[in-house]
């Protein structure tokens, strides 16, 4: 019964939203600075992230903006690495993440 609850209350609190879009955001471009780090001197960069900014505009993001921030997020963690020799696919698939799941102008994470 007692690890029942513990799965009841952990998923209750993944649900409420205990991780924001932006503290999510922030490790999803960190890992994403990393993949882009083989091709920068092919002119691929990541920006600095601001994570006080982010939150101060999602304070007026609705909860389907934040999904579809979600989504987006889900999209970039699965990004492959960058390649120097062949930039190509992984421009390809940043451009379908942005495609895929559009956001409303000012819910953007990034």
């Amino acid at each position: 019964m007692f690890k029942q609850a513990i799965v009841v209350v952990t998923a209750a609190l993944a649900l409420a939203g205990c991780d924001s879009v932006c503290s999510r955001a922030e490790r999803v471009q960190a890992g994403m600075a990393d993949k882009v780090r083989p091709c920068e001197e092919k002119g691929f960069s990541v920006r600095a992230f601001d994570l006080e900014k982010c939150e101060e505009d999602f304070q007026e993001c609705t909860d389907a903006d934040k999904q579809a921030a979600d989504e987006f997020l889900d999209c970039w963690e699965k990004v492959r690495t960058c390649s120097p020799d062949n930039t190509e696919p992984f421009a390809n698939e940043l451009e379908a993440c942005l495609a895929e799941h559009p956001m409303r102008l000012g819910c953007q994470p990034f």
